[in-house]
């Protein structure tokens, strides 16, 4: 070949494009990366195709900070219908094929990291061209992908339960995901906490990267919001399209009128107009994220709710949030932990009496009253203490609301007899023509043959014997044992579950089913630090994870929480049909409109036809015992 300026501009050519061949791709950011490459599955979402970050702006910054190389350590505390899990895949997706290395993706059980290497992962090497290629077909025979164990060049990516002690404890990587770390348990195995175990394998790398999403559970024990708590928290403004006020959207601004949710919408915290649900996602799109503590510039940590979700409603989020609490105010808390945890990506603060305040429950929950005619039944409790008796006669309504009546303590000698007699005399003492038609008493104490005696004297005007069993999990109301000195009926109470259901009556606001009514005239600080005297905690044994109350100090007094326990078992003994929650009879209501119908109409009722009886004398009648029936 001969040297000219044709054959030299050829050579520089084909030099050029052989160096283009080794380069590395220029560094994109997540959020670039994805737009450019990323498809969505048709099995994983409602939305397949393209990708395009622009579909809900709050993703990006998150999206660009799980792969900004400044940051080291990243809690996403997220609710559910905001994408999570797209940007989970996003990120491994631009690690497998734009900055690999080993990854280790650590999942709340085995289980969940099969279904969703199966279901998620391998559809999208699938659909994705930038993974093809890298990663072989899973179900092709090769050692190099398994389910749980996908090689590509320049690193791996292992998926694991956070119950599996091994492979947590074994590889290192510099890539770690932790997904729904709220869900993990205390301990993998007995190696220690799941979360600890992850990050020990990271330690080896410089340029690590830890990232955790989730959404909260119990405050207490909450590993995400206790890691969001760290950074400069921050959360989504957005700008009023009145006033063009920037703020966070919170629950309390949700606005509807009672009962029906179709006239949601959400109220300006700044000029109080109503936003309507059309306008909230173009105000969404609009937002900027504003760290609550900007001095920790180098610790971020993001917050998103399912309030500002294009994928969801504020109208079914009041659909839900009503029906979490009709079941709150019949004592079951559950649905409402879980609005509070996956749509408002808040922390529940377990045992709701937590935070609860006795000077604070005298100034918004007392109220004067003596009596009301909502009042059909009664109800009395006795605690036995070493100096004294104490009473508490409470009256409730339909729905189980309640209404404190009267409290009294009956100082003297348990051991004696005329204790026993003026309180006896007390509780068969009618209030406003009615007196209490089930009690309760403690036999617990030191004084148990008294107690015993107590309640065998009134046993026809329903006087229980009771003890406390803090067993988790068991019943309020069991069946009686007569396995006792006084050879009575003892009814053991799961004070565990009765304390439960009080608080969570106690944390209704509003007056209805399940309620607790107090007087001013006897409901004081004393009073209301005796009822909140105890909190529900979370315990470590050998055999796993187990809640108890405690109470507060050790000089807390806790006579009024027990009273409240008795009367609320008393009732359930053998509650009055009208306290209890009436369910429409479907039928007799249909019976009822076709009578109505057929008496406007001047129908004739249907003729009744007479069944008559085979007459077994008639010779000409058979009885067929196969068929089981007379035939001629």
């Amino acid at each position: 070949m001969t040297l000219s300026i044709s054959n030299l501009t050829i050579f520089r050519e084909r030099v050029v494009a052989a160096a283009s061949l080794v380069k590395p791709p220029a560094k994109l950011k997540l959020s670039e990366f994805a737009d450019q490459y990323r498809y969505l599955s048709s099995e994983t979402s409602a939305e397949p195709g393209k990708w395009y970050t622009s579909r809900f702006e709050p993703q990006r910054e998150i999206m660009d900070a799980m792969t900004d190389p400044y940051i080291e350590t990243l809690p996403i505390v997220a609710s559910s219908q905001i994408g999570k899990t797209e940007m989970v895949n996003n990120m491994l997706m631009y690690h497998i094929a734009h900055d690999p290395g080993p990854i280790m993706f650590v999942h709340y059980s085995d289980k969940m990291a099969q279904k969703w290497s199966k279901f998620r992962f391998d559809p999208m090497v699938r659909d994705n061209e930038i993974l093809r290629g890298k990663i072989s077909d899973t179900n092709i025979k090769n050692k190099d992908n398994t389910i749980l164990e996908k090689k590509f060049p320049g690193g791996f990516l292992m998926s694991v339960g956070a119950n599996s002690p091994g492979p947590l404890a074994s590889t290192p990587v510099r890539i770690l995901f932790l997904d729904e770390v709220d869900r993990y348990p205390e301990s993998a195995g007995e190696e220690g906490s799941p979360v600890k175990l992850a990050e020990q394998r990271t330690k080896t790398f410089d340029n690590r990267k830890i990232v955790m999403i989730s959404s909260p559970a119990i405050k207490a024990t909450s590993r995400i919001w206790a890691e969001y708590e760290k950074t400069d928290q921050r959360k989504w403004h957005v700008p009023c399209p009145h006033c063009g006020e920037y703020q966070e959207m919170i629950w309390d601004q949700v606005r509807w009128t009672d009962g029906d949710p179709t006239t949601t919408y959400y109220e300006c915290i700044s000029c109080k107009k109503p936003i309507e649900e059309s306008q909230r996602y173009p105000m969404v799109q609009s937002g900027r994220w504003v760290a609550t503590y900007p001095e920790r510039i180098n610790r971020p940590g993001y917050h998103l709710s399912e309030l500002y979700s294009p994928f969801s409603t504020l109208e079914k989020l009041v659909e839900t949030f009503i029906s979490a609490r009709k079941e709150q105010k019949e004592g079951n808390i559950e649905d409402m932990k879980v609005f509070k945890n996956t749509a408002l990506a808040l922390p529940w603060e377990d045992g709701v009496q937590s935070d609860l305040k006795s000077s604070q429950l005298v100034a918004t929950r007392t109220e004067d009253y003596e009596w009301n005619d909502k009042i059909i039944f009664l109800t009395g409790a006795v605690d036995v203490q070493d100096d004294r008796l104490e009473t508490e006669i409470i009256g409730w309504g339909p729905g189980y609301e309640s209404w404190k009546i009267d409290y009294r303590q009956w100082y003297g000698n348990p051991a004696v007899q005329t204790l026993w007699d003026e309180v006896g005399k007390y509780l068969l003492t009618p209030i406003h023509g009615m007196r209490v038609g089930a009690a309760g008493v403690d036999t617990g104490g030191h004084y148990t043959t008294e107690a015993y005696a107590f309640c065998k004297r009134y046993q026809s005007r329903r006087f229980y014997a009771m003890k406390g069993s803090s067993t988790q999990g068991a019943p309020i109301i069991r069946n009686p044992t007569t396995n006792n000195k006084g050879k009575v009926k003892l009814f053991i109470i799961g004070t565990h579950a009765a304390k439960d259901l009080i608080f969570g009556r106690l944390a209704l606001t509003e007056p209805g089913p399940g309620y607790m009514h107090f007087p001013r005239s006897f409901c004081d600080e004393q009073y209301f630090d005796q009822l909140i005297s105890e909190v529900k905690v979370r315990l470590k044994t050998r055999k796993g994870i187990r809640h108890e109350y405690q109470k507060r100090t050790h000089t807390t007094r806790n006579e009024v929480l027990d009273l409240t326990v008795y009367n609320l078992a008393a009732l359930l003994i053998n509650p009055p049909r009208k306290i209890k929650m009436e369910k429409v009879d479907l039928q007799k209501m249909f019976t009822e409109v076709v009578a109505e119908v057929r008496e406007e109409l001047k129908l004739k009722p249907p003729e009744q036809k007479q069944y008559l009886p085979p007459n077994r004398n008639d010779p000409f009648k058979q009885f067929d015992r196969r068929r089981k029936k007379w035939s001629i």
